[in-house]
């Protein structure tokens, strides 16, 4: 009897030691997953809210209730009076009974995130400025920020073939006063080695960074940044505004057309290897990437701009593409004209795209099966509606069932969710004035 009990003791030892060694196993080694580039050093707390990731959401101390409730009401407008009093009572009560859930953070990891939110050093190596454009929408909610006044000049200057006329020596010095040698030494390797072929023959590049390398948009905004810089600042006459995306700019010039030559002539004089073009504002218009700046009054407009080129040739709709890809070219000058276009601009900029993939071989139930995927093809389309919630764990769920029941006569509504906030990878682009806006 007593050798049986050893034998069993011994062989659940056995056990408990191979299921340790496998837990041991299956945790993973987070020692590695932030890396500190910056002068500043790191707290155990900072350091621990970061290996969370950039997506983590973090609960909220409150529930948001102005924001439930609204938009409850939003999804519930177009329900009969009845139905939709039954929704608000039932809403109402859930969110009496409901109480804050539990933070997700220690208290120590959210100052940590307060105190990086402050922290001015923390930024990005490119786009730490004021004039630049991350992409045409952020462009958009610059201009709508813009008043003019009535001697003000649109302006884009565009500089000459800038990717291949990069200074490599310029950029590098620039790099290297932002980043430890090694890394500059990364940055040489990658910007030095440029090779090509033409007719069979090999070709080294010398000069400027490869077209279509990652890394040359990056060393292109290092070097132009500094460029830009030393024109303004050296600048006799300052432009009101400007904006730049990598090689080209916007700008309002307020200081009468005759003075645009003299602030063109120096800006050609910085550098030998950098040349801009001037192109001036024509009936009361210019556009800047895709986007055609129209003047209105003190306001500027915006809607979809092509080049005279543009040939409006599509993907075809006979071509041997899976149909997901024709679908989601539809979507994507869609979603494209509903992020540039000014609502009275829309409608036409719909009926072009409508026209164009027609001759494209689209149909129009094709189209609008992709453009309009949610909407009943009924006299009253708006009775589908689709809202958007705070997501507090179990008292949105609550809530959003609650309105998703729909009613007897078949109106059919959604709402989802969405987290409040989540922990910035990006700590100035969430929030430039760098207040911490971490609850």
């Amino acid at each position: 009897m007593q050798n049986e009990l050893e034998r069993c003791t011994e062989r659940q030892k056995k056990k408990f030691e191979r299921c340790r060694k496998q837990t041991d196993k299956a945790i993973p080694d987070m020692s590695h997953t932030v890396v500190n580039l910056t002068e500043r050093q790191l707290t155990e707390e900072e350091v621990s809210v970061l290996q969370k990731g950039g997506n983590f959401a973090i609960i909220p101390r409150t529930i948001p209730m102005e924001d439930i409730i609204a938009n409850t009401e939003a999804a519930i407008r177009t329900l009969p009076c009845e139905r939709a009093e039954e929704i608000r009572t039932e809403t109402a009560r859930i969110l009496r009974r409901a109480k804050p859930p539990a933070c997700n953070l220690k208290k120590e990891e959210v100052q940590a995130i307060k105190n990086l939110n402050a922290d001015k050093s923390i930024l990005p190596h490119v786009g730490k400025t004021d004039t630049y454009i991350k992409r045409s929408g952020h462009f958009i909610d610059k201009l709508k920020k813009l008043k003019l006044a009535p001697n003000d000049i649109l302006v884009s200057f565009d500089v000459v073939s800038l990717f291949t006329k990069v200074p490599l020596s310029d950029a590098l010095e620039h790099i290297g006063s932002m980043f430890p040698q090694d890394i500059k030494k990364l940055f040489h390797a990658c910007l030095t080695t440029s090779y090509f072929t033409w007719n069979g023959d090999f070709y080294e590049q010398l000069e400027g960074v490869a077209m279509g390398s990652p890394l040359s948009p990056v060393v292109a905004n290092f070097f132009m940044e500094q460029f830009e810089a030393q024109a303004l600042d050296s600048a006799t006459c300052k432009p009101k505004v400007w904006y730049r995306y990598v090689d080209d700019t916007f700008v309002v010039w307020s200081h009468g057309e005759e003075q645009l030559g003299e602030f063109l002539r120096p800006l050609n004089s910085l550098h030998a290897n950098i040349t801009f073009t001037m192109e001036v504002e024509k009936d009361k218009k210019l556009p800047f990437l895709d986007v055609l700046v129209t003047r209105d009054g003190e306001n500027l407009g915006h809607s979809v701009y092509r080049k005279p080129t543009h040939t409006d040739r599509y993907l075809h709709k006979l071509s041997n593409h899976h149909p997901s890809q024709k679908r989601g070219m539809i979507s994507t000058l869609v979603t494209r004209a509903g992020r540039i276009c000014e609502p009275q601009h829309l409608k036409r900029e719909m009926q072009h795209l409508e026209t164009v993939l027609r001759s494209n071989g689209y149909s129009t139930n094709y189209i609008r099966s992709v453009t309009e995927p949610n909407t009943r093809r009924s006299k009253e389309p708006e009775k589908e509606m689709s809202e958007c919630q705070p997501y507090i764990g179990g008292r949105t769920l609550h809530v959003s069932k609650v309105v998703n029941q729909g009613t007897p006569s078949g109106d059919q509504l959604c709402v989802t969710s969405a987290p409040e906030c989540t922990v910035p990878e990006d700590w100035p682009n969430r929030n430039p004035k760098g207040e911490p806006k971490w609850r």
